[in-house]
C-alpha cells in the first residue's frame, strides 16, 4: 500500500529508476556510435556498430564496477531512501502522511513538499465526507424532530390556548420555530390586545354618544316641562263652572271665558303630546335606561289622560286631572335637570298608588 502511495506521489520506484537509467545509457551508446556512421564526416564510418557496441558494453562494466567499489547513484540512493522511510508511517491518513513529509525534508526537500500538499488534500477531503456525513445526520435528525413535533401538535385539542401550543414548541421544536412560535404568540397577544382597545373605544364613543342624545333629549324636555307646567297653573286659575262642566259646552262661543280655556287646553295637550313621544323616543335609543323612559302600560296610561281632559268634567274632576298632568311634568323636569347636572328645585308630593297611576311620585 505504502509503495503505490509513493509512486502515486513521486512517480517512480527504485526498480523502476535502474531500468530507465539503463535504458538511458544504452541511448547515450547508440548515439555514439552512430556519430561514426554519419556520412561526410571526419571519422570511419565502419568503425560505428563497433564503438556502439564498445560504448555499451563499457557503460554496463562503469557501473558493475562502481556498484563493487562502493559507488551509488545519488538519485537512486534518495528513491530508495524515500521508500524505506514510507513503511515507517501511516500513509493512509493526513497525520501519517504529515509526518513522513517531515521526515523527508532532510533528505528530500521537494518531495517532502509534494508529500505535505498530499496530506493537505487529504484533510480536506476528510473533512467534506465528514461535513457531508453531519449534513446528512443533521438533515435525519431535523426530519426526525419534525415528526414528533407534529406528532404532538396533532394531539391538541381544537381550542388549544396560545401558552399551550407554545408549550409543544417549546419541548418539541427547533430555536428558529420556537423563536417563530414566540412571535407569533406576542402578535396574537398584541392582535387580542388591539381588538380589546377597539371595542373599548367604540364603547366610549356610544356612551359619548348616548350621553349627547341624553343631554339633547333633556334640553327639549325641559322646556316643553317648564312651559307645561305654566299652562297646567294658568289653566288651573280659570277652573270654574263657567269654562268646564256645563260651561264647557259654550267653548264654541267667540269671546268667551270657556272659549279661551279651551284654548289654552288645548295647547296643554300638545304639549303633553310632545313630551310623552320624548319619553318615547328615550325609550327606543337608550333601552328604556334613560330618563324619562316609559313602559308601554305608562305611555298607555298618559295617552289616557290626554284624552280625560274633557271639558265636560265637574270643576273638582277637572283639577284632579290637571294635579296628575301637572305632577308628570314635575317628573320630567326633575329627570331633565339632573341628567343636565343639576339639582331638581320642585318635588313630587306625595299620593295613593290608586291616584298616582305613572309612578309619578316616586
Amino acid at each position: 500500500m505504502a509503495e503505490k502511495i509513493v509512486n502515486s506521489i513521486f512517480g517512480v520506484d527504485p526498480a523502476m529508476y535502474s531500468q530507465l537509467k539503463n535504458q538511458q545509457n544504452y541511448a547515450d551508446a547508440l548515439a555514439v556510435g552512430n556519430q561514426y556512421a554519419v556520412p561526410g564526416t571526419m571519422m570511419n564510418p565502419s568503425l560505428g556498430p563497433l564503438y556502439t557496441q564498445a560504448a555499451q558494453q563499457g557503460q554496463l562494466i562503469g557501473g558493475g564496477v562502481g556498484t563493487l567499489l562502493g559507488a551509488q547513484d545519488p538519485e537512486l540512493q534518495k528513491i530508495t531512501a524515500i521508500k524505506q522511510l514510507s513503511t515507517q508511517f501511516d500513509l493512509t491518513s493526513p497525520t501519517g502522511m504529515r509526518e513522513f513529509s517531515r521526515a523527508l525534508q532532510q533528505i528530500a526537500p521537494n518531495e517532502s513538499m509534494m508529500a505535505a500538499k498530499r496530506a493537505d488534500e487529504m484533510t480536506t477531503s476528510a473533512l467534506g465526507r465528514q461535513k457531508t456525513q453531519l449534513d446528512i445526520t443533521g438533515t435525519e435528525d431535523k426530519q426526525a424532530k419534525q415528526k414528533i413535533l407534529e406528532a404532538e401538535i396533532a394531539k391538541l385539542p381544537d381550542n388549544a390556548t396560545p401558552e399551550q401550543w407554545l408549550s409543544v414548541y417549546r419541548r418539541f421544536g427547533s430555536p428558529d420555530q420556537q423563536a417563530a412560535a414566540i412571535q407569533r404568540s406576542v402578535d396574537a397577544q398584541a392582535n387580542r390586545e388591539a381588538k380589546f382597545d377597539l371595542a373599548k373605544e367604540k364603547a366610549a364613543l356610544k356612551a359619548e354618544s348616548i350621553a349627547t342624545q341624553q343631554k339633547a333629549m333633556a334640553t327639549d324636555t325641559l322646556e316643553s316641562s317648564t312651559e307645561g307646567l305654566a299652562l297646567v297653573q294658568n289653566l288651573k286659575k280659570d277652573v270654574n263652572n263657567w269654562t268646564v262642566g256645563l260651561g264647557g259646552y259654550t267653548s264654541w262661543v267667540p269671546m268667551t271665558s270657556s272659549k279661551k280655556f279651551a284654548s289654552d287646553l288645548d295647547t296643554l295637550k300638545s304639549r303633553l303630546t310632545l313630551a310623552a313621544m320624548n319619553a318615547a323616543k328615550a325609550q327606543s335609543r337608550t333601552g328604556a335606561t334613560g330618563f324619562g323612559a316609559l313602559n308601554s302600560k305608562e305611555l298607555k296610561v298618559l295617552q289616557d289622560n290626554i284624552v280625560a281632559l274633557d271639558t265636560g268634567l265637574s270643576p273638582s274632576d277637572f283639577q284632579k286631572k290637571l294635579d296628575e298632568v301637572n305632577q308628570y311634568f314635575i317628573k320630567l323636569q326633575n329627570k331633565a335637570t339632573t341628567t343636565l347636572g343639576g339639582t331638581p328645585s320642585v318635588t313630587v308630593s306625595s299620593a295613593n298608588a290608586e291616584n298616582d297611576p305613572l309612578g309619578l311620585r316616586k
